[in-house]
C-alpha cells in the first residue's frame, strides 16, 4: 500500500475517532468531515452508525461482488461493488485496518467506545 493510501486511511481513522469522541466543536461538524474523508478516501460513504463490521456477498445481479457495513440498527448498508472477489476482499481489509486503527487511537483516549449493539 502507498504512503499516500496510509496516510489517507489514518486520516479517515482519525475522523472516526473524532466522530466517537466529539472532541472538536460539534457532532455535526464531525460528521460532515467523516463524510467528506470517507469520499476522498474510498469512493463512498460509511454508515454514520457503522460497527466496523464489513461483509463481502455476491450480488444478485450482473455477476458482481457487494461490500457491506453493518450498522447499529444490525442492518447492512452497501457500500460498493466490484467486479471480482479480490477487489471486494481487499477493500473490506482496507476498512477493517480503518477501524482497527480508530480502535487503537481511541484505547488512548480517556473516554467510552459507543456501544454497538
Amino acid at each position: 500500500m502507498s504512503d499516500t493510501k496510509i496516510n489517507a486511511d489514518q486520516r479517515l481513522s482519525m475522523s472516526l475517532l473524532d466522530l466517537w469522541t466529539g472532541n472538536t466543536i460539534s457532532y455535526r461538524n464531525d460528521l460532515e468531515r467523516f463524510f467528506t474523508c470517507c469520499r476522498v478516501t474510498l469512493g463512498f460513504v460509511l454508515p454514520e452508525e457503522w460497527t466496523g463490521e464489513v461483509f463481502v456477498q455476491p450480488s444478485p445481479c450482473l455477476s458482481r461482488v457487494r461490500v457491506l457495513a453493518q450498522t447499529d440498527s444490525g442492518l447492512c448498508s452497501e457500500l460498493a461493488s466490484f467486479a471480482s472477489h479480490a477487489q471486494a476482499t481487499a477493500v473490506q481489509q482496507r476498512l477493517l485496518a480503518i477501524h482497527a486503527e480508530a480502535e487503537r487511537m481511541f484505547s488512548f483516549a480517556d473516554t467510552e467506545l459507543p456501544e454497538h449493539d
